[in-house]
């Protein structure tokens, strides 16, 4: 029997061992001869479980060659070889070629009927894919099942409830599981594990344990497997100590059951153990949990060393994660790209490099253990870069990485000299196509790119301007990209809103390894003489998928942008994800911007109707969107009893109290006097307190089963070191920094947003000196001060030069001086000056006045950086 690979050509088959082994590991027993003869006898039946063993290991090209020996031997063919041979082209991702091929050999030249075994294989080539397509093509196998007669069993509907988990719609899931119930079969252990599974990849912990109380309501025991999803679905949800709390139970359950088969902890169950210590930040724990694994005669494989390297890189214990490679080396434990990007990701952070250091420094790492780098270590550099608030290099590195941009012309260069058309718009540079075409996770990155752009530190000012940001627009005809430059957050959102336009042109013509039904009559496969897509191009590549419409709502809702979140919306619905928590979150958050309390109520009662499930996220935007809308009284006490009842909080609602206690009356970013604690700092205090409490800094392990999300950790202790430094207690401010470095279990460090918290402080305090100190580590970890921190230095060398003291009492005077060399650092890194920095020209020309008679060239040119146009000025003045 002749095969063809993905491209229709005959494929070179290897000589079939001479001598297989007479004992393959996973092989069965011997089975009767009743049993070998119902699976077409002697020599046929050892073939097939040869077969069978191959696609286990992924070699297709073994699966080939005792292809041929079934017809040089002159054996037919039976139903069971057909099964190992489809199984084998899905395991080794063979494509549409080999499938199609194997089915009509099956069905055209030997005459077999399919069964629902049959049909049960072909499922298994939508795992993994996670998107409305794959759904819609499992569920057409299911009506071809019917219309052929044949009947589903329970591992039919298990795998297709397993399907729709995977692309998020829990209710196609749940109406799968009722079609059991009516066709009179009965959901078993792993239909609700699968629920479980997909309530966990929701955030819906509460549903997840509501399935399990199902489970145990229908004398159906919690297996290993179920436990192993259980703690799984915790850590998803941000809960790693009640997943080892779980494992505890389910211990103490299997001893009273006298530890019955498939009710002890296995080896993938001490893996996730030990992710749970990671989530923790407790690296004793996760060496207690190895010690426990090899005494129950376990191995640590891949998986297991692959999270002890990622828990002490984020302990920033990098030689400890070199060590433990090295100890997979001796234990012959294979090293791959998962193992080292932790350590990529890390040594880059630690280093503070710059975006094209950070990509030699991939690549040196990957290649001193043989690896080379992939699309996955570009997303790593990428999240490197977004860790240190750096997004504008974030972007870069996209752009470089994937697109070759004209010899000579970077990026940023991109915009320049660009011609004027007709209408007196500014046209846009075409970017040659792709060199490699990038994963949907590296698109995703990108948004989340320019979403952190956007929200976050990179906003000047109050004044509302906005850093010009050089940015990609991608067609949605799927052309090649063009280079613009966006000056507002809105048009930074619309070229996002473009990219899943972009990505489902490219995902219909770029080649992919994944095929549909092989069988030409069914209504989700093409024809026999169809053009094939070819298995070479990377199958990472996909259409747009429900997390890149959950950034892009989000992305909208952050700017309150109702319209675009419409626009985003219908293009989800029509791509087929269905409406989630994610969705309306989004919403609420856009009303709340606006502060329209009407449209957060709408928006919350419509996910109650149509039964949306809320999880332990919805309270914390809830809440936040009461705060938003001025209902701080219902906030208030909504925080207080969650705190009380030590229910889950996300670290965000900390973040926003912080905020609005200590935010100053009246908009500014001229650092203002030293404030006197008040009642609203107190109560500022008692938030900042409260969440310590609740990470118990003083314990190597959570106090309580929530885990708090580093990103927003670290946003939670940029709040309190800003309200210290409005008040200008730097001594406050540097404390909390010590507090918040030296302990590594926080999964915290410090960005540009302490680091400029610092300044504040320092020159808030009168201390010019240690603010530039300050500024110069800013600089050595490769960050640099925008226009805020400017303006405070400046400010700060105007009081020091007009005689006011210093914290320590110390006279004033020098700030002459430092005022030049500050004007020289603003220019050296091409900052622009905004509303508030032209304010203080009057007050610079006054000092100088004062103490010089004559201003030197150097002084002139400072000040005509300050100067700005007239126009310019009256346009943005009291936007400040």
């Amino acid at each position: 029997m002749k095969m063809v690979t993905g491209h229709g050509s005959a494929s070179p088959i290897p000589p079939a061992p001479t001598h297989p082994p007479k004992r393959l590991p996973g092989r069965r027993p011997p089975p009767s001869t009743q049993h070998r003869n119902l699976h077409g006898g002697g020599g046929l039946w050892e073939i097939n479980n040869e077969i069978n063993f191959w696609s286990k290991q992924r070699n297709f090209d073994q699966v080939l060659a005792l292809a041929q020996k079934v017809e040089t031997e002159g054996l037919r063919p039976n139903i069971y070889t057909f099964h190992a041979l489809l199984n084998a082209a899905i395991a080794c991702r063979r494509g549409e070629a080999e499938t199609l091929a194997v089915w009509q050999k099956m069905t055209q030249e030997h005459g077999l009927q399919p069964t629902v075994v049959t049909y049960n294989i072909l499922l298994k080539r939508f795992f993994g894919r996670g998107t409305p397509a794959a759904q819609r093509q499992a569920l057409a196998v299911l009506n071809e099942m019917r219309q052929g007669g044949v009947e589903p069993d329970v591992l039919t509907f298990n795998e297709l409830i397993n399907i729709c988990v995977e692309g998020g719609d829990m209710k196609a899931a749940s109406g799968l599981m009722q079609a059991m119930v009516h066709r009179g079969m009965a959901p078993d252990t792993r239909t609700y594990t699968t629920l479980i599974k997909g309530h966990g990849l929701k955030g819906n912990l509460m549903d997840a344990f509501e399935t399990v109380k199902t489970m145990r309501a229908r004398a159906l025991p919690l297996s290993t497997y179920s436990c192993n999803v259980l703690a799984d679905a915790c850590i998803r949800c941000g809960q790693p100590s009640r997943a080892l709390a779980l494992f505890r139970e389910f211990e103490a359950e299997a001893d009273e059951a006298g530890g019955k088969a498939g009710r002890t902890l296995d080896l993938k169950s001490f893996n996730i153990m030990i992710k749970a210590y990671r989530g923790l930040g407790h690296v004793e724990g996760a060496r207690t949990a190895l010690h426990a694994l090899t005494r129950r005669g376990f191995t640590a494989d891949t998986v297991t060393y692959n999270t002890l390297v990622d828990l002490h890189c984020k302990a920033q214990d990098l030689g400890g994660a070199r060590s433990l490679i090295e100890k997979m080396k001796g234990n012959a434990v294979p090293v791959t790209h998962q193992t080292i990007h932790p350590l990529v990701q890390e040594e880059i952070i630690a280093r503070g490099v710059s975006w094209e250091e950070a990509l030699d420094l991939a690549e040196a790492l990957l290649g001193a253990h043989g690896l080379k780098e992939n699309d996955v270590t570009i997303c790593t550099v990428m999240e490197a870069m977004l860790s240190l608030e750096r997004p504008r290099d974030a972007i870069q590195v996209f752009v470089r990485s994937f697109f070759a941009p004209r010899e000579g012309m970077s990026p940023a260069e991109g915009v320049k000299g660009r011609e004027r058309s007709e209408g007196g718009k500014e046209g846009m540079d075409r970017v040659p196509r792709p060199r490699v075409i990038p994963s949907l996770v590296a698109f995703n990155g990108l948004i989340k790119a320019y979403r952190d752009y956007v929200v976050g530190l990179d906003m000047e000012g109050e004044g509302g301007g906005m850093a010009p940001l050089p940015l990609l627009v991608f067609p949605p005809d799927g052309g090649s990209p063009l280079w613009t430059q966006a000056t507002t957050p809105r048009a930074v959102l619309e070229a996002a809103v473009h990219l899943p336009s972009y990505l489902q042109t490219m995902a219909a013509v770029t080649p992919t390894a994944t095929a549909p039904s092989p069988s030409s009559s069914s209504p989700h496969s093409g024809a026999p003489g169809a053009a094939r897509r070819s298995p070479c191009t990377s199958h990472l590549f996909g259409g747009p998928d429900s997390i890149t419409y959950n950034i892009l709502m989000d992305f909208a809702g952050e700017l309150g942008d109702v319209e675009a979140l419409e626009t985003i919306h219908a293009a989800r619905n029509a791509a087929g994800f269905a409406i989630d928590h994610y969705v309306i979150h989004s919403y609420m958050k856009a009303h709340a911007v606006r502060g329209n309390l009407a449209g957060v109520t709408e928006a919350k009662e419509k996910m109650e109707a149509l039964r949306v499930p809320a999880n332990e996220r919805t309270f914390s935007v809830l809440v936040l969107s009461l705060l938003r809308c001025g209902q701080v009284e219902k906030a208030e006490l909504l925080l207080k009893n969650a705190l009380a009842r030590q229910t889950y909080v996300h670290d965000s609602l900390f973040v926003a109290f912080i905020q609005h206690y200590t935010s100053a009356p009246s908009s500014s970013q001229q650092p203002s006097a030293p404030e006197k604690p008040t009642p609203r700092l107190v109560a500022a205090r008692e938030i900042f307190e409260a969440f310590k409490a609740r990470r118990n800094l003083g314990a190597p392990m959570l106090a309580t089963p929530q885990q708090s999300h580093g990103k927003w950790t670290g946003a939670v202790w940029s709040a309190w070191m800003a309200a210290l430094a409005r008040k200008g207690d730097l001594d406050g401010v540097l404390a909390a920094w010590k507090e918040m470095t030296l302990c590594p279990s926080l999964g915290v460090r410090p960005t540009r947003s302490t680091y400029a918290q610092v300044i504040r402080a320092a020159c808030v305090a009168g201390e010019v000196e240690t603010a530039l100190q300050w500024v110069q580590k800013m600089r050595e970890k490769k960050w640099v001060p925008d226009v805020r921190v400017y303006n405070g230095l400046i400010y700060a060398c105007l009081e020091k030069e007009m005689g006011k003291a210093d914290r320590k009492g110390s006279k004033g005077g020098g700030g002459q001086r430092l005022l030049v060399e500050v004007l020289e650092m603003m220019e050296r890194d091409g900052v622009q000056p905004n509303a508030i920095t032209l304010r203080a020209k009057e007050g610079v020309m006054r000092v100088l006045a004062s103490r010089m008679r004559a201003v030197s060239d150097t002084m002139v040119g400072k000040l005509k950086m300050l100067a700005l146009s007239k126009q310019w000025a009256e346009g943005t003045e009291g936007k400040g």
